[in-house]
């Protein structure tokens, strides 16, 4: 006896009938298919192609689309939660005022694909090429980036908060008015990038390659730096308040008239950096080295230098009252007009204290 397979479906209302029925789609081809405001939820496609498709205010939930290909498809005002897209590609594609939708994608393409006013809460973008990639106007919550390419992406008013980059890799980036909140960056590329104006504050960027990137006037408050490279950075004017720079490459980088008010900078290398008028004021500056940098007019008040290593700096103007130096090293340096003798010196009592415990 020979089972009869249903004819392919031509329309969204067949298609929603027969992934109702119990069936499942492998090596299939649908063109110019229009499956707006149909409920293709529970559906299963594997090895499909869809080309010039529409998939308009549609029941996508608990959807599975395996090594499918989408070739100027549409994605809009969905009904979305736990869909899942693995191996697949995207060309031309759009996805457009999809509110509340958890999207995964799972090593998928995306060839000049645009992301409009799309808010994707708890997505995943596992290993997934989003070259040249569009954002606009939309918010991601708690999602995750691991291990993609966003090279020339876009990111254009769109809001960050609670998301993950993790292993990414960005060049060429356009980053044009963006929010990010409480954001997780680690050991990703983010050299040159544009941050300059933008709300960072409380963000982690942990191993990250930072180098030559600008965050002129940024929030950078209780952000953490920790392990990532910061070469030739500008934080000119930036409010870095309680950062945490510990053990942090600063070579090169400019700090000119930023607030770094008790900020962490322990053990770092503060090497031909501009710290002209930055605020220092109770920060701790503990081991760290300071060589070939302008400190002219900065803040110290309070700042704990103790143990640091300084040498060929201008801290003309500079306010450096009650700054601790206890056991700080310092040679061929420029005081003029500053108030170093406001300073504490080495400690006798902490030093035979220190002594003894070696």
């Amino acid at each position: 006896m020979i089972l009869l397979q249903p004819a392919l479906p031509t329309s969204g209302k067949e298609l929603s009938l027969q992934i109702k029925s119990g069936e499942t789609f492998t090596d299939c081809e649908f063109t110019s298919l229009d499956c707006s405001q149909q409920d293709l939820s529970g559906s299963v496609f594997s090895n499909t192609k869809f080309q010039d498709c529409h998939f308009n205010q549609c029941d996508l939930r608990q959807s599975l689309f395996n090594n499918c290909k989408f070739l100027n498809c549409t994605f809009s005002q969905l009904e979305c939660e736990d869909v899942n897209f693995i191996e697949s590609y995207f060309e031309n594609a759009k996805f457009e005022h999809n509110q509340q939708t958890q999207f995964n994608f799972i090593t998928c393409n995306f060839e000049n694909t645009r992301f409009n006013n799309v808010n994707i809460e708890g997505g995943v973008f596992q290993q997934c090429d989003l070259s040249a990639a569009i954002f606009f106007e939309s918010t991601i919550m708690a999602g995750v980036f691991n291990d993609c390419e966003l090279r020339d992406a876009e990111f254009e008013k769109c809001e960050f908060n609670r998301t993950v980059f993790n292993d990414c890799s960005f060049s060429h980036n356009r980053i044009i008015q963006c929010q990010f909140a409480l954001m997780f960056f680690s050991k990703a590329n983010l050299s040159g990038i544009d941050f300059s104006s933008m709300q960072l504050s409380q963000s982690q960027l942990k191993d990250c390659n930072l180098k030559g990137c600008n965050f002129v006037k940024s929030q950078l408050q209780q952000s953490a730096f920790s392990g990532s490279s910061i070469q030739k950075c500008d934080f000119s004017e930036a409010d870095m308040t309680l950062a945490n720079l510990f053990e942090c490459d600063l070579t090169g980088a400019q700090f000119k008239n930023t607030n770094l008010k008790q900020a962490s900078l322990q053990k770092s290398k503060i090497i031909g950096c501009d710290l002209s008028k930055a605020n220092f004021e109770m920060a701790q500056l503990k081991e760290a080295e300071i060589r070939l940098s302008i400190l002219s007019r900065s803040k110290l008040i309070y700042a704990d230098l103790s143990n640091s290593f300084i040498s060929e700096c201008d801290f003309s103007g500079a306010d450096v009252y009650m700054a601790k130096m206890h056991e700080s090293f310092e040679e061929k340096c420029i005081w003029s007009g500053a108030n170093k003798s406001s300073a504490q010196g080495t400690n006798e009592q902490l030093k035979k204290a220190e002594q003894w415990g070696k």
